[in-house]
């Protein structure tokens, strides 16, 4: 620092991640030893596991077509029993006798 001189900062390079000096280390262990379990915790983590992975495979896409496809389907069977489909040789629209 010497005469406002200051020398360039030598380059970061953070030290990698291992088993070892994992700064981010697992509060539990996984998968749990069903074994050592008791029903009720088993239970409880099938039930949030199946909830994850009901969350994580759902497609959007998927869901939005299938949706679509059945609202399609009920809209063109009602227009095609209404206008078209003969009811024991007569249509909706004629007169009850």
């Amino acid at each position: 620092m010497a005469f406002g001189w200051r020398p360039p900062p030598a380059p970061y390079v953070p030290a990698p991640i291992t088993l070892k000096n994992n700064p981010y280390k697992a509060r539990k262990q996984w998968p749990p030893d069903f074994e050592t379990l008791d029903l009720k915790q088993q239970f409880r983590l099938e039930k949030t596991f199946r909830r994850r992975s009901r969350l994580a495979f759902t497609n959007e896409r998927w869901n939005n077509g299938v949706l679509i496809v059945r609202r399609v389907a009920m809209i063109v069977l009602t227009i095609y029993f209404v206008f078209f489909g003969q009811i024991e040789g007569g249509t909706p629209f004629d007169p009850v006798s």
